[in-house]
C-alpha cells in the first residue's frame, strides 16, 4: 500500500446515527461529526474501564477503506497500554462482549484456570503500565500439564467467527517449546460432548524479554457448541512466562481489529486502513483505558471511503508547518511583540504513478471536498497515523494523464483543529 487519501465521512450522511455508553454533560457523542476536533465528546470516569462508541450508517455502505480517531493534540490523550478495537458489519451490530474479555487482570482464578505442572509466581507488570500481567513456571521439562487458560468451557456459536488474543512475554529463559491459543472445541454444553482439538502458533522463537501480541482467528465447526482456550501451554522448566490482554472475541464479519494499543501520540491520530474495501452498516469502536487514565477523550470519529495507492509517493513529499498567530515589531525600538497562536500541520506529496481506477477516485475527492470539506491524506499507508493529516485540501488535486497507463496527481492538506 502507499499513500492513502479519504474524502467522506459516512457518519456525517443523513440518516446515520451515532452513540455512545458513556459521556459526560455538555461533551456528548454528536461531537464527534463537527470538523472541528476541538469539539470533542468525553467519557465518565474511564480508568480500566471499555466505553462503546456505536455507529448506525444508515444503510449499507460500499467502498469503505478507513477508519479514524482524532483528539487534540494539546489535551488529554490516553496513555499507554490504553486499546482500541474496531468492528464492523453490513448484518447486525457487533458484539461488545466476548466468551473472554479481561484485558486488564490476569489471576490463577475463574475466569482462568492453569495447569497441575503450571506455578503460579504471582503478578507482573503489564504493557498498560499496571499489575494485571500473570507470571507463570513451569514444573515439568517436557511442558506437560502445564498451560494458562479460560478455567471453564465458554459456549460458542457454530460456523462463526472468533479472535483470540494474547500478550506474552518472557522472564526468564525463553521457552524452547509451546504454543499460543490453542482451541478445543466441543459438541455439546456445558457437557462437553466430542472434542476436536486446533493446536495455536509455536511460541519458542517468539516469546522474548519485551511483550509480543499473539493472534488467531478461528472458524469454528458447524457443529460447535462450546470452547476452550489454552493461552498459552506446554513451555519447559526453566522458562517463565508472563501473559496479559487475554481475548475471544466474536467478529463482525466485514472488519475486525483489535484489541490493540491505542496510541495516539503525537499528533492525536489513531487509524485503521484496511488492506480491500468492506461494505458495513453498523460500526463499534471499544476503547479500554490504562489504570492512569482519567477519560476518554476523542474529536472525530471518521469511517469512509479512500483511495491507497498502489505506488508510494514521489521523492520530495514535504511536512512543514502554518503559525496562525501575528508577531510585529515596534517601530523604533524593534522590539517584537507576538500573540501566539496556533501552529498547524501541512503536508504536501505527489502521487506520481496512479492507476485508471485511482485517478478516477481522486478526480471524485477533488469534487467532494473542494477547498473546504475535511480530508484525510498520509504519504504512507503503513505509518498514517504519524505522517497523515486530517483538515482540508489546499487546492484541490489535478489529475494529469502522465502516459496511456498512469496518472498523476498533487496533495497538499492544511491541518484542522
Amino acid at each position: 500500500m502507499g499513500t492513502v487519501l479519504s474524502w467522506r465521512n459516512e457518519i456525517e450522511r443523513a440518516g446515520a446515527e451515532i452513540s455512545a455508553d458513556s459521556e459526560v454533560m455538555g461533551l456528548g457523542v454528536r461531537s464527534l461529526l463537527t470538523p472541528q476536533v476541538a469539539d470533542v465528546w468525553r467519557s465518565g470516569a474511564w480508568g480500566a474501564s471499555t466505553v462503546t462508541l456505536r455507529a448506525d450508517l444508515g444503510a449499507v455502505r460500499e467502498g469503505l477503506r478507513l477508519v479514524l480517531l482524532a483528539a487534540p493534540r494539546d489535551g488529554l490523550l490516553p496513555g499507554p497500554g490504553a486499546l482500541v478495537r474496531v468492528a464492523a458489519s453490513a448484518i447486525e451490530a457487533p458484539s461488545g462482549s466476548g466468551l473472554q474479555n479481561s484485558p486488564t487482570v490476569v489471576t490463577t482464578a475463574i475466569p482462568y484456570g492453569i495447569g497441575a505442572n503450571t506455578t503460579d509466581l504471582g503478578t507482573a507488570p503489564a504493557p498498560n503500565g499496571g499489575t494485571g500481567a500473570r507470571r507463570l513456571g513451569s514444573i515439568s521439562a517436557t511442558g506437560g500439564g502445564v498451560f494458562l487458560c479460560r478455567s471453564s468451557r465458554a459456549p460458542a456459536s457454530p460456523n462463526t467467527a472468533y479472535r483470540l488474543v494474547v500478550w506474552l512475554r518472557s522472564a526468564a529463559a525463553p521457552p524452547s517449546i509451546g504454543r499460543a491459543l490453542t482451541v478445543d472445541e466441543f459438541t455439546q454444553h456445558p457437557t462437553g460432548g466430542t472434542m476436536t482439538r486446533s493446536h495455536g502458533e509455536p511460541i519458542a522463537g517468539s516469546v522474548s524479554g519485551e511483550w509480543q501480541r499473539f493472534e488467531r482467528t478461528i472458524v469454528t465447526r458447524p457443529d460447535t457448541q462450546s470452547l476452550q482456550c489454552y493461552y498459552a501451554e506446554g513451555w519447559q522448566q526453566g522458562a517463565e512466562i508472563e501473559a496479559w490482554g487475554c481475548h475471544i472475541l466474536p467478529l463482525g464479519e466485514a472488519m475486525d481489529v483489535g484489541p490493540e494499543l491505542l496510541d495516539m501520540s503525537p499528533w492525536g491520530l489513531w487509524c485503521h486502513v484496511a488492506p480491500v474495501d468492506f461494505a458495513a452498516r453498523h460500526v463499534m469502536v471499544q476503547l479500554t483505558g490504562a489504570t492512569t487514565d482519567l477519560y476518554a477523550q476523542l474529536g472525530r470519529l471518521w469511517v469512509g471511503p479512500a483511495v491507497v495507492t498502489a505506488h508510494g509517493p514521489a521523492y520530495g513529499w514535504r511536512r512543514s508547518a502554518m503559525d496562525t498567530g501575528l508577531a510585529t515589531r515596534a517601530a523604533l525600538s524593534g522590539v517584537r511583540h507576538a500573540r501566539r497562536g496556533v501552529v498547524a500541520r501541512r503536508l504536501a506529496f505527489q502521487m506520481p504513478a496512479l492507476s485508471r481506477a485511482e485517478a478516477e477516485a481522486v478526480a471524485r475527492a477533488a469534487i467532494e471536498a473542494g477547498e473546504t470539506g475535511q480530508v484525510f491524506a498520509a504519504p504512507s499507508a503503513a505509518d498514517a497515523a504519524r505522517l497523515g493529516v486530517l483538515g482540508r485540501l489546499v487546492q484541490p488535486p489535478e489529475v494529469a494523464q502522465i502516459s496511456h497507463t498512469r496518472f498523476s496527481a498533487a496533495i497538499s492538506i492544511e491541518e484542522d483543529f
